[in-house]
């Protein structure tokens, strides 16, 4: 199991196999949901406050853990939109960020 694997169903009953053509199989058998990957809107209470405060409090709070950012164009003077992975925890967010999250 990769560490993206357990990140996202820790010993919950998920497993993977690899099949044919290095294929991966996954099977899901726990009673919960598994956790996801998705992509948030940065919670109104964030916004204005650093990457480490929202990565904190979402996981302290919510369980959801923050990987990075999807930046709207015009965001710190870029003139096309981008993914920020693994953002520095000074990085201040706004309003149309959208976060990386394991939900």
């Amino acid at each position: 199991m990769t560490i993206v694997e357990q990140l996202l169903c820790g010993d919950t009953g998920y497993s993977a196999t690899k099949g044919g053509k290095g294929n991966t199989t996954h099977n899901y058998t726990g009673s919960g949901n598994p956790r996801k990957l998705d992509q948030i809107h940065v919670p109104e209470e964030y916004v204005g406050k650093t990457f480490k405060e929202a990565f904190v409090g979402m996981l302290m709070n919510g369980g959801i853990m923050a990987l990075g950012l999807y930046r709207a164009q015009g965001t710190s003077g870029s003139i096309v939109s981008f993914v920020y992975t693994n953002p520095a925890p000074s990085t201040i967010l706004f309003h149309d960020d959208l976060i990386y999250a394991i939900c």
